[in-house]
């Protein structure tokens, strides 16, 4: 049925989702890179390092890798949940959005441990390691633009299909105790400060330049096989797709190959379902009403999503 193949296109992996692949490969690589060679305390941000040693590399090394291996678990399938994003924004978008995360992250954190020292407290005397400050400011947006799709009730208290991504990011954010929970802090703040578009922030995009340059570099092997195959698909516009859609119904019509069963639906437009797929993905489940606001907003997703928000 449609519900079955949705749902099956719903977990399909990284589909239109690159650059949060590259950032979970990333991070995996380096966390294992670190632990092995075991220089996490030379790129780790913590107050001596920085303030006393002058090393201010720390503040970008820190959040390539996750000091245990419990968290580079709970990272993971954070990070793995939050892909929908990139999926619904776009990868340029998105890309702008790891940018300002990391930044501001990095700018709390690294204020907190300087007026600390300045007023001679050591509450917090590091930052715990890893992408915390993208992972939280995720989660924040999370919780506003996903809705909830399944509810119920356990021992008087209610919980629903979001509740278990909540439940790992609190088990993340206690990992290393302050530490942690600074990291989680600085990119909650991140979080909120993005979605009150404070400054402008959601209309930033990565520039054209580093866009076509970091596709060409890395897409390659970035991208699945199934997500080659339908870039070219994805790349047309719906109305020439709809062109070649009923040519094609018509010329196999005239050499009978193609005839439709009676009582039969039609099949949806490849285009149409990987829209579906991205409606579901985020936790939109009706796809009648998927269907028909996609057929009103002529594939526009975003103008889709927004109305189904709304609503």
């Amino acid at each position: 049925s449609n519900t079955d193949k949705l749902s099956r296109c719903s977990m399909s992996g990284f589909h239109n989702a690159p650059v949060s692949k590259g950032l979970m490969g990333l991070s995996a690589i380096a966390t294992i890179t670190c632990s092995a060679m075991k220089v996490g305390k030379l790129l780790e941000l913590d107050s001596e390092g920085l303030l006393g040693r002058r090393q201010v590399w720390r503040v970008i090394t820190y959040q390539f890798f996750f000091s245990t291996a419990s968290e580079l678990i709970l990272g993971m399938v954070l990070m793995y949940t939050f892909r929908q994003f990139e999926r619904h924004w776009g990868s340029k978008k998105f890309g702008a959005f790891v940018v300002v995360a990391k930044t501001l992250s990095a700018i709390v954190g690294t204020g907190t441990l300087f007026f600390q020292r300045s007023w001679r407290q050591s509450l917090v005397m590091q930052v715990a390691s890893g992408p915390y400050g993208l992972i939280f400011a995720s989660l924040v947006q999370y919780y506003f633009e996903i809705p909830v799709s399944q509810s119920m009730q356990m021992f008087g208290l209610n919980f629903s299909n979001k509740s278990f991504i909540y439940l790992l990011a609190v088990q993340l954010s206690c990992s290393l105790s302050r530490p942690s929970q600074l990291a989680a802090a600085s990119g909650i703040l991140t979080g909120i400060m993005y979605r009150w578009n404070v400054l402008g922030l959601r209309k930033y995009m990565l520039p054209t330049w580093i866009y076509r340059l970091s596709s060409a570099l890395f897409l390659p092997f970035l991208d699945g096989p199934t997500d080659a195959a339908a870039r070219p698909l994805q790349g047309r516009p719906r109305v020439q797709q709809r062109h070649a859609d009923n040519g094609a119904h018509r010329q196999s019509g005239d050499h009978g190959l193609l005839q439709r069963q009676p009582g039969r639906a039609a099949e949806p437009r490849r285009s149409d379902a990987a829209a579906m797929a991205n409606l579901a993905s985020m936790g939109f489940h009706d796809v009648e009403r998927n269907q028909r606001l996609l057929d009103r907003h002529n594939g526009d997703v975003n103008r889709v999503v927004e109305e189904l928000i709304g609503s």
